[in-house]
Parts: structure tokens; sequence; C-alpha cells
């Protein structure tokens, strides 16, 4: 199991272009989707959703410029 870092991704829509991060959390997962799913489980996330950032403390930035799946 790995410490993934989680955060609420925000933004894209017509009114807000901009995509942003906020609510930071470390999940402890096996896997990036699984992280995401026990974050947005646990943040009742449904309009925006979690996005994996990063791994053991250190933020990816290629994981945060991702394009977004919706995992539920």
């Amino acid at each position: 199991m790995a410490k993934y870092l989680v955060a609420l991704r925000i933004g894209g829509l017509m009114e807000h272009p901009e995509i942003e991060y906020s609510n930071l959390e470390e999940i402890e997962a096996e896997s990036k989707v699984e992280a995401e799913r026990q974050y947005n489980r646990k943040n009742n996330c449904d309009f925006f959703y979690g996005k994996c950032i990063g791994i053991d403390g250190k933020i990816i930035l290629e994981w945060a410029n991702e394009s977004q799946v919706i995992a539920r």
C-alpha cells in the first residue's frame, strides 16, 4: 500500500475555466483509482471529484495535469 495525495479538482466550467485543487488529503490505498474512490466516498463528492496528484508526500505534476476520469 502507498499513501496517495488526493485533492478536490474544481473548475473546468464556462464560468470558472481554470482547474484548481483544494482539500488535499493523504489516502492509503493499493492504487490511484482506489485512493480516488475512497476520497470521493469519504467527502460525499457528487459534482467535483477527488483527483490523485501525488504519492508518498510528493506531488507529481503529470498526474495533476491528466484529464479527469470519474471513478465512483
